[in-house]
């Protein structure tokens, strides 16, 4: 075997071998970056998050602004059923309401607390504690 044939074995083994690590470089960089994507967040921050259903139709929300933080959700035609709210006068609420927003029980506390019940046609029908109107 001569000097150059040699020479080109020894460098083609080199290059073999290069091109073995880089491949396993490579896959595990991707093995990285792959489970780096995949890794849940400590923290998530945003504004509003939306639940929604097979269809896309908002079914959960939870929002905040400068006006009331709040969880509300939603029945199938997309009317608020249940609403937990702290408003920013300092007031906070549970409320349940009837389907197409008709008739509701609200629990409320600021200062004092109540509670509540309306018909549907919206007028209160009870509470606690009673009016002293």
């Amino acid at each position: 075997m001569s000097k150059s044939q040699s020479s080109l074995e020894d460098r083609v083994r080199h290059l073999e071998r290069m091109n073995r690590l880089m491949a396993v470089a490579i896959a595990g960089a991707t093995v990285l970056l792959l489970l780096g994507a995949t890794t849940e967040p400590d923290v998530i921050r945003s504004h509003a998050f939306q639940l929604v259903d097979e269809n896309e139709n908002l079914r959960a929300e939870l929002t905040t602004d400068d006006e009331a933080t709040g969880l509300y959700i939603h029945d199938e035609t997309g009317t608020v059923r249940i609403g937990i709210a702290h408003f920013s006068h300092g007031g906070s609420g549970v409320a349940l309401h009837g389907p197409e927003s008709k008739g509701a029980a609200v629990l409320y506390l600021k200062d004092k607390g109540s509670l509540r019940f309306f018909d549907a046609d919206g007028d209160v029908t009870s509470q606690v504690p009673q009016s002293n109107e």
